[in-house]
Parts: C-alpha cells; structure tokens; sequence
C-alpha cells in the first residue's frame, strides 16, 4: 500500500513547494540575478541575486497554484495560457513591490516628480 507523503501523491503546498521546484526556482534566480547584475554597477552581484529569489518563489507559487486550480477550465481555454498569464501578472506584481520597499528604505522617489 501506498503511503499518503509519496512524491506521487503530495496536494497543495506539499505539492508546490516540493524540494526539486524550490531548489530549481532559487537556482534559476539566483543564476538570473548574475546574469543581470551587469547592468547594475553600484550594486553588487550577490544583492542582485538576492533580490530575485523572492521573485522565482513567488512566480512557483503561482504556477503551482494554477496548476491544479481551477478545476475545470471552459474549453476554448487551455491549463497552460492560464500558468503564463499567472506568472506573468505575478512577476509584474512582485517586481513593483520590491522597487517600492527598495524605494522606502533608501527614500528615494520611484519615478521622478513632474512639474
């Protein structure tokens, strides 16, 4: 008999947040973090890596959150254009969020004023 913790079996967060996909979010952020962190020379690599690991475990939870839900989907609307669409809102969100806590501890303005 089957145990109910098989990987084959996880729901839910169990599920999302399952060791592969955590470690292949934080290393594909990380790696996208240095590949990025050329294009900021004041900031130092390692911070840029750090800035984007919220970034890919936000986006995970999102793709594993519309992964199983809804549970039926009309037809003309196929289970992986909902995933993107998900991710993508998800990375504008969380991307928006971030300049803004960086904005409010360093007190600098997000956009600039306009006269």
């Amino acid at each position: 008999m089957p145990s109910a913790a098989s990987p084959m079996h996880r729901q839910g967060l169990a599920r999302i947040l399952a060791l592969p996909r955590v470690l292949l979010a934080l290393v594909v952020s990380a790696l996208l973090g240095f590949i990025i962190s050329a294009g900021f020379p004041t900031t130092s690599a390692a911070e840029v890596m750090a800035r984007e690991l919220p970034v890919g475990l936000a986006t995970l939870m999102a793709f594993g959150l519309f992964e199983k839900w809804p549970a039926r989907l009309p037809p003309w609307l196929a289970r992986w254009f909902v995933q993107v669409a998900a991710v993508a809102v998800c990375l504008l969100k969380e991307t928006k969020l971030l300049l803004q806590h960086r904005c409010l501890l360093q007190s600098v303005q997000m956009w600039p004023a306009k006269f």
